[in-house]
């Protein structure tokens, strides 16, 4: 890298390296050492914010992606917070192993702080399920809700191998139980509860780190539209977090909703 132009004209330095592939930029990352990837990332960042400035208010953006056991891709943008929310990329890399990624975020948080922005938005937004999923792994159809709570656990340990040393701040637990939740309006205009037409339970988990920027990174999970699933995900959830010291919010359905263990009115009943 040429440190000098880094230095001295960020917006020319990124503009050379804008044209660079995702591979191409992927290797220069995993290559440079702390010094020279500090850097590196800070005059890519700098050179949205160098007179005259070229983004309006917004923060910096870290989509992250699970590509698998030992694959994490990283997307960061600069998103602006007007009416046209507009993006400008910052950098684009993928098939790191989680600390080689975790070097890239240390340096995109430290960038951000030492240029002054908000604290940045960081998230798993993207999950690759089969990297997680071994040939010696038990078929999904033996048995789904074991397959699905081995999936869950292989991808917490990819985030914490992502996020070591970050405070785990806090998990929020949210769905919905199983309930009647469709209606039907009859000829006579009486409005009745469709009990031909359940909906099953749902939830998911949302665990938030805390980052050295003052932000939060965070992930979560979520079980399939079943109640069997659902039930396995809360009782994961529940167990994995209380291990981890954390405090666990919950939050479900308004309760008003009639429940399936209540017996539908014979009369209501649909033929």
């Amino acid at each position: 890298m040429d440190r000098h132009l880094a230095r001295t004209n960020p917006r020319l330095y990124a503009a050379r390296w804008m044209s660079a592939d995702e591979e191409g930029h992927s290797a220069l990352l995993r290559s440079l050492p702390p010094d020279e990837l500090a850097l590196h990332v800070e005059a890519l960042l700098a050179a949205l914010f160098q007179p005259p400035r070229v983004v309006g208010e917004g923060c910096l953006t870290l989509d992250i992606r699970v590509e698998g056991l030992d694959g994490v891709g990283i997307s960061a943008s600069y998103r602006e917070e007007d009416g046209e929310r507009k993006r400008y990329q910052v950098l684009e890399a993928g098939g790191m192993r989680p600390a080689e990624a975790r070097a890239v975020l240390d340096a995109l948080w430290a960038a951000n702080t030492r240029l002054g922005g908000l604290p940045a938005r960081t998230s798993i937004n993207s999950v690759h399920l089969a990297g997680l999923w071994g040939d010696d792994d038990p078929v999904k159809q033996d048995d789904p809700i074991a397959f699905e709570l081995l999936l869950a656990e292989r991808l917490l340990g990819v985030l914490e191998a992502l996020f070591t040393g970050l405070p785990l701040r806090r998990a929020e637990l949210q769905g919905w139980e199983a309930t009647y939740a469709w209606c039907l309006t009859r000829p006579d205009g009486l409005v009745v509860t469709d009990y031909s037409q359940p909906d099953p339970g749902y939830a998911s988990l949302h665990l938030f780190w805390g980052t050295p920027d003052g932000g939060e990174a965070e992930a979560f999970y979520s079980s399939a539209l079943k109640n069997e699933s659902r039930e396995a995900l809360v009782a994961w959830s529940e167990k994995t977090v209380r291990a981890r010291g954390c405090p666990l919010w919950q939050r479900w359905q308004n309760p008003s909703s009639p429940s399936l263990l209540e017996l539908p009115p014979e009369e209501l009943l649909l033929s």
